[in-house]
Formats: structure tokens, C-alpha cells, sequence
């Protein structure tokens, strides 16, 4: 069995012909104990640079506000960090690891939702900067080889307390986790359905002003409508202490405005081809070694 390890770096010449440029890689993952985080840190080290590179035409749009969030926004430990990314993607750079892996990182449930593993603080910086769709935005996304990764896949996303559902693991969509309280709260229900939910909810709650930047669709219309009324979720416990911390969750997709995440998906099934009809070292050049700039690909 393999993994799908996808990196799309965005080009403004060609966005306008409507094409963008991936790169590539399958990632063995026989052993039960692979989750989709070594997978990227076996893509980095040992796949990155033989990567392979293909041009593709922008199918289904995703829009950044339909990525689903793993953090409410008491989970968002650096503010300040996001206006600093900001700036920098103001003045023409992206946001990257050193290594040149793009910050944001994605997986697409069975659903066809598109969740964020890594990423939340570039991913805001983005919206803040006026970009709408995934395709806009350098990013990392990760199949399996039927087009997405299993729910018990993304439990992995929540540490330790993924135990607390491992039974149930369809429930992680009424979950989130807060990495920066003490760890009997740090599971706990959505209140932010949605990185678009989240963004506005930081921007209102803190009053910022980015000069240049989105105002938020709230400020601009009106606060819309509230999340549907927290779901009570009963969770099996597993293991002495192993409870759930909030006593009322959310769901996502539930409620006269609910959203799955999905966006303008295509079919769960529908990964991105893994071609060969270009060399990755153009695109990994801009990636590994420039990874302040904006790649662009004529």
C-alpha cells in the first residue's frame, strides 16, 4: 500500500491559463504504525527531491474558508504571528518550512473534506491577505490510494486522546483539540466549524485591523447565523480517565448553515494522477532551495 504525497506551488502566468504545477510521490506505508505524519517526514527526507513534477489543469476550487480546522480559536497559540505572516506574504514570499515543504498541510476524508493538520496560522495569513481558493496558496496534501485517508487515519491528528474515540472515530468531526491548555481539556468540542468560522471569529473577538487585508464577512454584512446548537456526543471511555472534557459538541455540517468542509470537491475518490511528464527539479529548486519566493512557472 502507498500513501499520495501532493505539493501544488501556485503561478500567477499559470493560474491565468487556469493550469498549476504538483509534485508528486508515492510513500510505502506497509508497517500498521505509518500515520500521515511520517509520511510527510519520509517524503521530506527521502522522496522530496526525485519527486515528480506534472503540469494539471484547476479542476474543483477549494475554497480556504471550507478547510476544516483542528483548533478552536483559543487553540491559536501566536497571534501575533499571523500578522507577521502577513506581511511577509504582502511583500511577495510564501510561507515555507526551511526545508521547503509549504507550512500548510491537508488531508481529504472520506467525505471529501479537507482538513488542515498543519498549517492553521499560514492558512489565516492567507485569507487575511485576500487569497480564496486552496489552488492559490502553496500546500501539501496527502491520499491514499483511493483518493483519501480513513477517519482512523486522522485520529492520529489528536496525540494521545485519540484513544478517547478510537471505537468511534467518525466523532472526530465534533472534535478539536487545544494544544496550549492542561491536557484533561485539551480535547474538546468545535465551536469554529471551519477555517472561514475561525477566521472571523479571531478577527471580531480581537478587533485587528490588517491594513490591506480582508475585512471580515461579518464586519462587512452582519454577523450571520449561529452554529447550530452544540450536539451532548457520548464517547465510550477507554481507559481510566480517558472522558472527553467537554460536555456539549458541535458538529460539522449540522445546522441550517452548515458546512462539511467539502467546498466544490469532486469525488472522494478522485485523487490528483501521479504523472511523469515533467522533471520535479524546476518546481523543487523553488521549493528547497528559494523558499521565500513565490514560485513562478512559465
Amino acid at each position: 500500500m502507498h500513501n499520495i504525497v501532493v505539493i501544488t506551488v501556485p503561478s500567477i502566468a499559470m493560474q491565468s491559463r487556469g493550469m498549476q504545477r504538483v509534485c508528486s510521490a508515492l510513500v510505502p506505508v506497509e508497517a500498521e504504525e505509518v500515520n500521515v505524519y511520517k509520511t510527510v517526514e519520509f517524503f521530506e527526507h527521502d522522496l522530496l527531491q526525485r519527486a515528480v513534477a506534472t503540469v494539471q489543469r484547476i479542476g474543483y476550487r477549494v475554497p480556504l474558508r471550507s478547510v476544516i480546522n483542528l483548533h478552536n480559536h483559543d487553540g491559536i497559540q501566536d497571534r501575533s504571528q499571523i500578522e507577521d505572516m502577513v506581511q511577509k506574504i504582502r511583500a511577495g514570499s510564501d510561507i515555507l518550512h526551511p526545508g521547503g515543504l509549504p507550512n500548510v498541510k491537508l488531508v481529504r476524508s472520506t467525505r471529501g473534506e479537507r482538513v488542515l493538520f498543519d498549517g492553521h496560522h499560514s492558512t489565516l495569513a492567507y485569507i487575511a491577505c485576500g487569497r480564496t481558493f486552496l489552488d492559490e496558496i502553496p500546500h501539501l496534501e496527502v491520499y491514499g490510494e483511493g483518493g483519501f485517508v480513513t477517519d482512523q487515519d486522522i485520529l492520529a491528528f489528536f496525540g494521545p486522546h485519540s484513544i478517547k474515540i478510537r471505537h468511534r472515530p467518525e466523532d472526530w468531526r465534533h472534535l478539536v483539540v487545544n494544544w496550549q491548555t492542561s491536557e484533561e481539556k485539551q480535547l474538546c468540542g468545535i465551536i469554529q466549524g471551519n477555517m472561514g468560522e475561525l477566521f472571523d471569529s479571531l478577527f471580531e473577538r480581537q478587533a485587528w485591523e490588517l491594513q490591506g487585508g480582508v475585512t471580515s464577512p461579518r464586519a462587512k454584512h452582519g454577523a450571520r447565523r449561529s452554529m447550530s446548537p452544540a450536539l451532548p456526543v457520548r464517547l465510550r471511555r477507554e481507559g481510566k480517565g480517558a472522558g472527553v472534557s467537554c460536555a456539549r459538541m458541535g458538529a460539522r455540517g449540522e445546522g441550517p448553515h452548515g458546512n462539511n468542509g467539502a467546498g466544490v470537491l469532486g469525488p472522494a475518490g478522485s485523487a490528483p494522477p501521479v504523472g511523469s511528464q515533467d522533471n520535479g527539479a524546476d518546481v523543487l529548486i523553488r521549493l528547497g532551495k528559494r523558499p521565500d519566493r513565490l514560485a513562478e512557472a512559465s
